[in-house]
């Protein structure tokens, strides 16, 4: 009776103790799973999040290509150059100084911008004006004509540029080619120039000509250009 005591009650510990570990091995695993796949769901969250392409994250908004510009460094003056432009013709002569760029972006190659510095040519005549007004090294401009041709006292073709005035800045307007849209800059007493101080290089003269030959010009892009110009 006794033996027979002893055996039940060692069998009814041993099966507690077994169960008792039971239970914590599957607790441990089951937290530990439970650890592992919340892990696992942060790192592929995490992964997700920062997935990129060659230049733009995932979540954020593709900057525009052509609005990315470029600093041009000429040896007196510094500018912002739109992406997608490149410098196509330098001169240098008695007559003129002048470095040329032009757009090659996709759809939009008929575009130009010629700096032209001391000296100018002064009688250079274009199909739109935009008045300047010096500020040091910097400069600000007033509001784009309209083609020339509309407001000149001549019949709207002649065999010679004639003299017009826009905003009290006189210029040539290109009257022999009156359907060209070339966007040229002056100041009041001043044709075709605009008298800038830099503290490096001190004082020099410049003519902007801006040509846009697309079916639709865009004259912001001019007007940015003007915006960072700066002399040395």
């Amino acid at each position: 009776m006794s033996n027979s005591y002893r055996y039940d009650h060692q069998s009814r510990s041993h099966k507690k103790r077994h169960a008792f570990i039971i239970f914590t091995t599957s607790f441990f695993v089951i937290a530990f799973l439970a650890i592992t796949i919340l892990y696992l769901i942060d790192k592929t969250t995490k992964k997700i999040n920062s997935v990129s392409g060659p230049s733009v994250l995932v979540g954020q908004i593709a900057p525009n290509p052509g609005s990315q510009a470029t600093i041009v460094n000429e040896p007196t003056y510094t500018f912002n150059l739109p992406e997608f432009w490149r410098q196509t013709k330098v001169e240098s002569s008695t007559v003129q100084n002048s470095v040329t760029w032009q757009s090659f972006e996709s759809g939009a190659t008929n575009r130009y911008l010629t700096i032209y510095t001391d000296p100018i040519p002064s009688t250079y005549a274009v199909n739109l004006e935009l008045p300047l007004e010096a500020h040091g090294s910097t400069l600000s401009f007033g509001s784009i004509s309209a083609n020339c041709a509309n407001f000149t006292n001549t019949p709207t073709k002649s065999a010679v540029p004639v003299l017009a005035k826009w905003e009290n800045v006189d210029f040539y307007c290109n009257s022999p080619d009156f359907v060209d849209n070339q966007v040229g800059t002056g100041t009041i007493g001043s044709i075709n120039s605009i008298e800038l101080t830099g503290p490096q290089t001190g004082t020099h003269h410049f003519f902007f000509l801006y040509i846009d030959r697309n079916n639709t010009p865009d004259y912001t892009i001019f007007y940015s250009i003007l915006n960072s110009f700066q002399v040395k």
